[in-house]
Formats: C-alpha cells, structure tokens, sequence
C-alpha cells in the first residue's frame, strides 16, 4: 500500500487504500495501516470513512502531529468544528516539538485558521492564516534552496564531454538516454514543488480576501502544471466570487469536465455564463440540476430566464411554476418567481405571485412596484394606480413609481393636474428620466402650452434619442410653432426608428 501510494499516482490511491484495508485484517493496532487508511479515505473524501481509522491512529500514537492533523480534516469537513479545533491545537503543539512533524505545520495554521473564520473567531483566524503564510513563504525558499542546490550539481556534473560549437561560441552537451530521463524526472519534480507553493500561496490570499493577489498566483500555478490537485476548482471559485465571470468560466469547465458531479462547480459555471450572455452554454451546464433547481431560488431565475430569451417559453414556465410551488413560505423566492411570471408575459400569474410576497413581508421595497408594472399591461389602471401609491408609502422618493403613478392617471385622462405634479418631482428626483419629460411635454402639447412641451421634449430627446414616440411628438410641438425643417427632421427620423421594429423596453 506504501509502495503504490508513494509512486502509483492519484489513479491508483484506492488500490493503496485496499491494501492497507488487507494489512489491518491481519494487524488491526499497526498504527501506519490504520493512518494511510484513513490518509486514503480522507483524499477520497469519504470522511466518515477515513474518521475512525484516524481516531485509532492517534489512540495507538499519540505522539503522531499527522495524524491529529488529517483527523481534524475529516471532522472539519463533516462540520465537527469543536473535535477538529481541539485536534488542531494538539497538531500544533506536537509539531512545536518535534522537528520532523514541522513539514506539516502550514497546512495546519491554514486549516485552523479557516475554522476560527467560521466560526466567528476572526482575529484568531487571520492570525493563524498569517503564519501559515509565513510558513509557506519559508518553504517556497526552502524550495529554490534545494532546487538550486540540485541544479548545482547537474551544471557542475563533469562526467559528460562538453563540445564547444566553431561559430557561436555557444555549448552543447549530448544527452544519454539516462541522463535524458533523470532530467525529465528533475523537471517535474521542480514543476511540482512549485506549482503546489503557488497554489498554496494563492488559497492563503483568497481566505484573507486578495482575490486578485490569489488569482495571480493560482496563474502561475498552472503554468507549471496545469492539472494541479484542486487547483482548477479554487481558481474559479475565486474568480467567481470576485465577479470576475469570464476569467472563472475555463478552470470551472476544466473541474466540471474532470468531476461532473461538482454541484457548487456547476452552480457557478452555469451562472457564468449566465452573466456572460452565453445563455445556451448557462442552460446545457443547469440542465443536469433541473429537478432540484428550485431548491435555489437565484440559480432557477437564472436557468427560467435564459430559457425566456432562447424562446423556450414553455420549459421557463414549468421552472417559474415548480419554484412558485416550492416557495410558498419564503419571500426572496417567491419574488424571483414573481418576476420570471411577469418576463414570460404572464401578468395575471405575477400579481397572484407578487401579492403573496407582500403578504408575507408588506413592506418590502419593489413589490407593489411590480404589481402596478403587471397591472398596467392588464389595462387594470386603477388597481394599478393603488399599488404605485402603496409602493410610494414603503419608498417615498422612488421616481419610478412616482412617474408609473402619474402614467395611470394620464391613461385614463384623469386629474391631470396631479399627473404634472407627480412628474415634476419624478424629474426633481432624476433629472435624466427621459420618460417622465416626454409625458409631461405631451401634456403641455395637448394643454397647447406649446413652447414648454418643445422644452420637455427636447429635453426627452437629447437624454435618450433612441426613443421614437418622442420624436414623433417632438416633431407636432415643432410644427405647431412654424419650425417646419425641424419638424419634417424628427418625423423622419422618428420613421427611421420605427422600421428598426424596436422592441419596448421590458419592465425589468
């Protein structure tokens, strides 16, 4: 088992694992048996598994700093926080003593230091986490150290012939097969050594929150060997949680394609390439998650909505419903479903949906919002008139209720005086609403208060000029006033705008 696990590879750590499993058959108090067993467990993780052959590794020795240390993984993993802390401390007291356990000792800083994170204890954590990293800073120059010690010997090596080339001045030296190999074996050994510092150096920088440091680092881990042992799966993580999607979607794929079974690498992967607009690779990577996606409200409005915009309305509907269905007791789901209800264009369904949020929590900001949004598309205008004024009580000074507000008015041609006033301070409140200064230059059109409307107009126009309906009422204000060229300018390009076949803004 110990021969196979020094030199048989990650591909063949369970055949090690069986053979101590056959060892401890025969012997089941040899303390080296029951610690690889449970070394081979543990980096499978099955850590139910490798636990008690670890508890009985550190009963036969408790002298052993490894063993408490790989324990304390395990429990640590299975969420056994108080064992795996007090396991810890034991590990770094024995690796203060001995000598030899001390190779060990920045991994468990690092992991005592993640544990007091979690559990609240922040200081502790980042203190542990800081000598973990001096550790490993002493170790990458332990590293070169060695490494230029055994390039010393390859370069002072004289037993091979060196011919001087004639013109360039520079040497050559042929190669024996055996030296060939052994070089090979150097080189990998060296990509090896320092692909795991940089990758250690990297998840250091990311639990104290440098993600870009980490991001550098987890680079150039893979530049000396990309199929690095976990490496894949921290650099997206990292870059995903740093927002830096594009950047997370490559090592994400690279560990989704080795371990398809990854949830959290799935979730995040799929999720980037939501954010990156490549809805069919979001839909194909959440596919897989489908019968239990709703269990993750944010996760199905993201699969609901990139199956809305790639026309497969009736799969986006079955989504919205089952996470609708699951939701019945939590606000924040029942909102996302609610809104992928109101982008399927099923208003009726979205209100039902909003309503039971408000019901669940009144006054939470952008729900009535969204109600009088669906109400509007229903021509409720009156109901929805009721939820802009109840959006307004929660938020005051929302510009976007307040000109919906007056949009309900103005529809149904009443109190219009109101209308203009409730503009006025949706416009004090956002100067740039292009939207409200075209409604209230089109009532000053109609109230035939003409060179205010071409006032508010050319404000609407000059803030979003892509908006046709404003140039085509920009052009009546200028007829109405004698600028024919300049009407017969924005009639033209409100045409041109209108064969674009733009669609409507969507109320989202």
């Amino acid at each position: 088992g110990y021969l196979i696990l020094q030199n048989g590879g990650s591909e063949r750590i369970a055949e090690a694992g069986a053979a101590f499993e056959d060892e401890l058959k025969l012997t089941p108090n040899d303390f080296f048996s029951n610690f690889f067993a449970g070394v081979v467990a543990s980096s499978e993780s099955k850590h139910e598994k490798a636990i008690p052959y670890l508890q009985k590794a550190v009963r036969l020795n408790s002298k052993s700093a490894e063993a408490y240390l790989f324990l304390a993984q395990s429990q640590s993993e299975l969420n056994q926080l108080a064992e795996a802390e007090q396991n810890l401390r034991r590990s770094v007291e024995l690796e203060s003593i001995d000598k030899k356990a001390k190779s060990q000792a920045r991994r468990t800083h690092f992991l005592l230091g993640r544990l007091l994170l979690r559990t609240g204890r922040k200081a502790e954590g980042e203190k542990e986490l800081a000598i973990a990293g001096q550790l490993q800073q002493e170790s990458l120059v332990s590293a070169r150290d060695e490494i230029n010690q055994i390039l010393g010997q390859v370069v002072s090596d004289n037993s091979l012939p060196v011919v001087k080339g004639s013109n360039t001045g520079s040497s050559t030296v042929p190669l024996t097969p055996a030296r060939v190999l052994e070089l090979k074996k150097l080189r990998t050994y060296l990509a090896d050594v320092l692909a795991q510092a940089f990758h250690n150096l990297g998840v250091i920088a990311a639990q104290n929150g440098k993600s870009d440091e980490a991001l550098e680092r987890f680079g150039a881990a893979s530049r000396w060997k990309a199929d690095f042992p976990g490496l894949d799966r921290n650099w997206g993580i990292t870059a995903f949680r740093a927002g830096q999607y594009e950047n997370a979607i490559a090592p994400l794929a690279r560990q989704l394609s080795s371990n398809s079974n990854d949830v959290l690498t799935r979730q995040m992967l799929g999720s980037s390439y939501y954010f990156k607009n490549d809805l069919a690779k979001a839909i194909e990577t959440l596919k897989p998650l489908e019968s239990t996606i709703s269990a993750n409200a944010e996760l199905a409005y993201f699969y609901g909505i990139s199956l809305i915009r790639l026309k497969r309305e009736q799969e986006a509907s079955a989504t919205f419903v089952k996470l609708a269905e699951a939701s019945r007791n939590s606000a924040d789901n029942l909102f996302y479903a609610a809104q992928g209800f109101m982008i399927l264009g099923n208003y009726e369904r979205a209100v039902l949906e909003f309503r039971a949020v408000t019901s669940l929590e009144p006054g939470r900001e952008k729900v009535n919002y969204f109600i009088g949004q669906s109400l509007i598309r229903l021509n409720r205008y009156e109901e929805a008139e009721k939820a802009f004024s109840r959006e307004l009580e929660i938020n005051p000074t929302d510009p976007l209720s307040k000109y919906h507000l007056a949009l309900t008015l103005i529809e149904r041609k009443i109190d219009l005086e109101r209308a203009i006033s409730i503009l006025d301070r949706a416009i004090k409140l956002k100067p740039d609403y292009a939207d409200a200064h075209y409604q209230l230059g089109k009532i000053y059109l109609e109230k035939s208060e003409i060179q205010r409307a071409v006032e508010l107009l050319e404000n609407a126009v000059s803030l979003d000029p892509n908006k046709d309906y404003v140039h085509y009422q920009l052009s009546i204000a200028y007829r109405k006033v004698g600028r024919k060229e300049e009407a017969d300018r924005e009639l033209k390009r409100y045409q041109e705008l209108k064969a674009a076949n733009r669609k409507p803004d969507s109320p989202m």
